[in-house]
């Protein structure tokens, strides 16, 4: 977040001597009437405040699984799953996101995680309840990152400490 020090300078014009001075001098310097000076900044502030009500915050994973969900015959392991996603403890990578898709035939670009929230979730909407259990098995028996394993079949042996003598 970066501060503007030209505002800065004019916020402490305005607490040492006053908007209205303020606009009087900046009128007399500009050659204009302290209303069109007034009218002018008020419309700079306006439209700034337009442009920061248009960025609506993001919605975590789980609240957009949380929407898709409610109601749904298996929604307790549904939550479930959603949190792990959020967790990145099922479908941690990107490439584990795309795969699952792929798999359930489902064609879309999927950029990030985040963004593919509501496929997923509307495709296991649409899971029964034995799939689902196997995804929530599938999720919690794989806690090592790909890196993890790769770096274990690189090294060989899991658990040992090398060292050097």
């Amino acid at each position: 977040m970066s501060i503007n020090i030209l505002e800065l300078e004019l916020e402490i014009l305005v607490l040492k001597y006053g908007r209205q001075k303020v606009y009087k001098a900046f009128a007399n310097i500009q050659g204009k009437s302290e209303v069109e000076i007034y009218y002018k900044v008020k419309s700079l502030k306006e439209l700034k405040e337009k442009r920061a009500s248009k960025k609506r915050p993001k919605k975590l994973p789980l609240e957009i699984a949380e929407e898709i969900i409610s109601g749904s015959a298996n929604e307790e392991q549904l939550n479930k799953l959603a949190i792990l996603f959020q967790n990145k403890q099922f479908l941690p990578q990107l490439k584990d996101v795309r795969r699952f898709l792929e798999r359930q035939n489902i064609n879309t670009t999927v950029r990030s995680r985040s963004n593919s929230t509501r496929s997923i979730f509307e495709t296991l909407k649409h899971c029964n309840k034995e799939e689902l259990d196997e995804l929530l098995i599938d999720s919690k028996t794989d806690e090592q990152s790909s890196f993890a394993k790769l770096s274990d079949q690189i090294i060989g042996n899991r658990g040992k400490i090398y060292t050097t003598q």
